[in-house]
């Protein structure tokens, strides 16, 4: 039996989708980058200076994007549980000397939280709304899970 989608599990579904069509483009604009002509092309890292490091962090990110997009094809409470983890994760933003910790690179809207000389750590709005929406579809699941009837036992079969 196929399950269905409820239309909030549907709109987390295609905005899944909507960013791993954006991601290739984030790789091949790394890639392009890498083999370009420095004077044609300059790209500012932060970070890191490898580009193959960058790929490899992007191209990672993008199977868990890939991977949660293909389970919420038919959302289990799982799946939900996992989308929120991931986008409460994904709402912190830290920037230090070193490099950056970011786990939504597609769209992101920021606000400040802290801001000292050796680090900042911004807060990505929308990482916390589909946080909440994927909140929101979880309890709902887990909410019908609960309100279902019991199946019917074979004790009508039973001998009196």
């Amino acid at each position: 039996m196929k399950k269905s989608r409820t239309k909030l599990e549907s709109f987390l579904f295609w905005w899944l989708v909507a960013n791993c069509i954006i991601f290739p483009a984030l790789i091949v604009l790394i890639v392009i980058a890498a083999i370009a002509d420095p004077a044609v092309v300059k790209i500012t890292t932060q970070g890191t200076s490898s580009l193959l490091l960058a790929f490899f962090a992007i191209l990672s990110l993008f199977g868990i994007w890939a991977f949660l997009a293909w389970k919420m094809r038919t959302p289990s409470s799982r799946t939900l549980l996992f989308g929120m983890l991931f986008f409460l994760l994904a709402s912190i933003y830290v920037q230090y000397p070193g490099g950056i910790i970011r786990l939504n690179p597609v769209l992101a809207v920021h606000i400040t939280l802290l801001s000292e000389p050796s680090f900042i750590v911004k807060l990505d709005i929308v990482a916390v709304f589909i946080c909440i929406l994927f909140a929101v579809a979880w309890r709902q699941k887990i909410s019908a899970k609960q309100n279902t009837p019991a199946s019917v036992s074979n004790n009508d079969t039973s001998v009196s």
